[in-house]
C-alpha cells in the first residue's frame, strides 16, 4: 500500500487533489488520478514519450521508482539489493527508449546516476542481455 500511496502523494501535490479524503473519495480516485498522472506526467522534451510516461508512472505505482522535483530515482524491484540496481535499470530504460539513439547524458541527469550507457553497454556484451534477476518484472510492464 506505501507505494500507492507515494503515487497518491506525487498526484495530490502536482494536480490538488484530496485524495486522503473520506475512504470511499481515494478509492474513486486512485485509478482516475493515475491515468491522469500518466496523461500529464513531465519530462525534459528529449525523454518525453507516451512510453516512457506509461512505464515510469508504472514504475511509480509498483514503488519502484520515486519522483521529487524535476528528478527520478530508481529505488529498485528488490528492497535492500545494491547488487545489479543499475543493470535492472538500464534495462529498463532500454526497453522504454529502444528506437534510435539511446539518451544516456540526459537519462544520467534524470536520474542523478552515472554512466548509464555503460551499464547498458554491459548488459549486451554479457550473455542473453538481460540482468541475471529482475527481467522478467520489468518485461511485465510492457505487456500489461
Amino acid at each position: 500500500m506505501k507505494n500507492l500511496e507515494d503515487a497518491l502523494l506525487f498526484v495530490e501535490s502536482r494536480f490538488g487533489f484530496d485524495i486522503f479524503g473520506e475512504a470511499e473519495e481515494t478509492t474513486q480516485l486512485q485509478y482516475s488520478d493515475i491515468e491522469k498522472l500518466q496523461t500529464d506526467f513531465l519530462l525534459p522534451p528529449e525523454l518525453n514519450t507516451e512510453l516512457a510516461r506509461k512505464i515510469f508512472c508504472k514504475c511509480i505505482e509498483k514503488g519502484w521508482i520515486s519522483r521529487n522535483s524535476d528528478r527520478l530515482k530508481w529505488l529498485d524491484i528488490y528492497e535492500n539489493q545494491t547488487h545489479g540496481r543499475k543493470a535492472r535499470l538500464a534495462y529498463l530504460l532500454d526497453k522504454v527508449y529502444s528506437e534510435g539513439e539511446f539518451p544516456e547524458t540526459e537519462l544520467n541527469g534524470l536520474f542523478d546516476e552515472k554512466r548509464l550507457g555503460s551499464a547498458r553497454s554491459k548488459l549486451f556484451d554479457n550473455k542473453g542481455s538481460k540482468p541475471k534477476k529482475g527481467a522478467e518484472e520489468i518485461d511485465r510492464l510492457f505487456t500489461e
